[in-house]
């Protein structure tokens, strides 16, 4: 999904208000297991060589998509050793709230490699 602009009173993207569940399902995709398995492993690798990574989030703020999908939208900030520079991250989620699940984690950077 390449279109995230938000579209007031109607959406998310191609994500419009009252879609179901399997709509958005059928728009997004389901989790692609190998890119997660690769996600992980790289992720472990990264914390063996920069043990002193730290990170957190700030300006969380929430928009409704659907009655039932929330795009929580927030900052995440990294530093890979306790003396080097933080970096900022746009972020987000969404979150299908009927089920306490996150169909999408991404950040700007992440889909900009991915086009």
């Amino acid at each position: 999904m390449n279109d995230l602009n938000i579209i007031l009173g109607q959406g998310l993207g191609l994500i419009k208000f009252g879609m179901s569940q399997n709509e958005v399902l059928t728009l997004l995709g389901k989790a692609d297991k190998e890119y997660n398995c690769r996600c992980i492993k790289d992720k472990k690798r990264a914390l063996k060589k920069f043990p002193e990574f730290y990170q957190y989030t700030e300006d969380e703020n929430f928009i409704e998509v659907t009655p039932n999908i929330y795009k929580a939208r927030f900052t995440k900030r990294v530093r890979l050793k306790s003396d080097s520079e933080w970096k900022d991250y746009p972020s987000y989620l969404l979150i299908d709230i009927s089920t306490s699940s996150i169909l999408v984690k991404s950040d700007e950077v992440t889909d900009k490699n991915k086009k």
